[in-house]
């Protein structure tokens, strides 16, 4: 039989075949085998570890679930010292069992950075450049000066702070700021349905000095928001550089903070104009 006629023939296609058949049951039992070898289909469930001791989570470390590596620190003073930042994946992810976990913890002691230069910046310039650098704003004191809302001196207490000081980490500041000779005409800001910390920037940057906040009995710490402010908003009114603002806040999951705004601004419309126009009259 030459080649051609047994490439056509029964016996050729018989073995074909059984050759084709072999390979798949192959390559069915190699792809079974690296399923069984790399658990697909299984997977762990990446838990949420914020605030959680790092130490403990890096000793307790297992192949079998998961292995967790510390990378970074940094300072969080809403975090206890050692307990963890961020994570990465993050909570709920699905890996594979034996996953390394990347953390970054809070720093069991406390950081020192290098004091910005905030001389000759203005008001809301340093004021940025203070959050960013994680320090805080404790005071805006004014003084007698050419260059209005232009930063003079910059203060830890009653000490001047030269630039590239080494601080701790949140340290308050008190700047010297210049009121351009007349400390008057400073607009009353909207807080209204502002965060605590959002209300804060705005005071500060508005020329004018937080005086505290108070919280609505058995507000929950979480999702509170400005409701009222003192001195109330008027366009009729306004305050003194470094005059002090406070606030109070309540939980905003059972309030219609827009429709209070809305009433705000239309009650001082018409207060503002009765007082522009005194023979006008509210019907």
């Amino acid at each position: 039989m030459n080649f051609r006629s047994f490439i056509i023939s029964k016996t050729f296609f018989k073995h074909l075949g059984i050759i084709l058949a072999l390979s798949l049951v192959l390559l069915f039992v190699v792809i079974k085998s690296l399923d069984n070898y790399t658990g697909q289909g299984e997977y762990i469930l990446i838990p949420q570890l914020n605030d959680l001791n790092g130490d403990s989570l890096v000793a307790n470390s297992d192949l079998n679930f998961l292995q967790y590596v510390v990378i970074d620190s940094v300072y969080d003073a809403k975090v206890s010292p050692g307990g963890v930042s961020r994570q990465n994946p993050l909570a709920g992810a699905k890996v594979k069992k034996g996953r390394k976990v990347y953390l970054t913890i809070v720093a069991k002691g406390r950081e020192y950075i290098p004091m910005p230069n905030l001389v000759d910046l203005s008001i809301r310039r340093a004021i940025d450049v203070i959050s960013q650098s994680r320090l805080l704003v404790n005071q805006l004191i004014f003084v007698d000066n050419f260059a209005r809302n232009a930063v003079l001196a910059q203060l830890i207490r009653q000490d001047t702070i030269p630039p590239d000081s080494l601080i701790l980490i949140g340290s308050p500041i008190n700047l010297i700021v210049g009121n351009g000779h007349n400390p008057s005409g400073v607009s009353i800001p909207i807080l209204i349905g502002k965060t605590a910390e959002e209300a804060r920037d705005i005071i500060l940057k508005s020329g004018l000095n937080f005086g505290g906040l108070d919280t609505m009995n058995g507000s929950l710490p979480e999702n509170l928001k400005v409701y009222q402010q003192n001195p109330e908003f008027s366009n009729a009114n306004s305050l003194f550089l470094g005059d002090a603002m406070r606030f109070s806040l309540r939980s905003a999951i059972d309030f219609d903070f827009d429709s209070l705004l809305f009433h705000m601004l239309n009650d001082t419309i018409i207060q503002d104009s009765l007082v522009v126009n005194p023979d006008l009259k509210e019907f």
